[in-house]
C-alpha cells in the first residue's frame, strides 16, 4: 500500500483522502438507524409516496370519477371504470410586474414578480388564463362494450367531454 501511495502526487493523495472521508461518512450514515420516530402505517406511506410521485393524481381521480358517472348514464353501459393519464396538471398564467433598470446603457437588469391584488387582508395573484389539465390518454372498461357501436359511442363521449384525439382513447369490454 505504501508503494502505491508513494507513486501518487500530493494532489492525488489529497483527492484520495477526501474520497475516503466521503465513503466513510456515507457508510456511517447508512448504518445509523433513526430512533424513536414513528414512520406511520405502511398503507399511509404508500399513499403519500404515490401522491408524491404523481403530482396530478387528484386531478386525474376527479376526471376519472366524472367520466365514470357520465358513461354510466349512456344507454347500454351498465358499469364503467375509467383510468386517466395526465401529461400535465392545471396551469395558471398570472400577470407579472416587469421592472427594467438601465445603468448607463451598459448594464440592464430585469426583475419580474407576480402582480397581486389585495382582497381583504390577503393578496392574490391576478390570473390571466387557466389552462386545464392536458390528458395524455384514457382507458375505459365498461360492461356492454362488447358491441362495436356502443364502444364507438363511449369513445366519442370521452373525446367530446375531454376534447382529446380519438387515438388517445381505448375502450375495453368488462368480463
Amino acid at each position: 500500500m505504501s508503494k502505491f501511495l508513494d507513486r501518487l502526487s500530493d494532489r492525488q493523495k489529497k483527492l484520495l483522502s477526501w474520497l475516503s472521508l466521503v465513503v466513510l461518512v456515507g457508510a456511517g450514515l447508512l448504518m445509523i438507524q433513526p430512533g424513536g420516530r414513528d414512520t406511520g402505517s405502511p398503507g399511509t406511506s404508500t399513499a403519500v409516496l404515490k401522491e408524491t410521485l404523481d403530482p396530478f393524481a387528484a386531478e386525474a381521480r376527479y376526471l376519472e370519477m366524472r367520466l365514470a358517472q357520465l358513461l354510466s348514464t349512456v344507454a347500454g353501459v351498465r358499469r364503467a371504470d375509467v383510468f386517466v393519464t395526465l401529461e400535465r396538471g392545471t396551469r395558471l398564467i398570472v400577470a407579472e410586474e416587469l421592472t427594467i433598470e438601465d445603468h448607463g446603457g451598459v448594464e440592464r437588469r430585469r426583475t419580474s414578480a407576480p402582480a397581486l391584488v389585495r382582497s381583504g387582508q390577503s393578496e392574490q395573484p391576478i390570473v390571466l388564463q387557466v389552462d386545464w389539465p392536458a390528458v395524455k390518454g384514457v382507458l375505459v372498461v365498461a360492461q356492454g362494450a362488447e358491441d362495436p357501436e356502443l364502444r364507438f359511442r363511449i369513445a366519442r363521449a370521452v373525446q367530446t367531454a375531454l376534447q382529446i384525439e380519438m387515438h388517445r382513447i381505448e375502450v375495453l369490454p368488462r368480463d
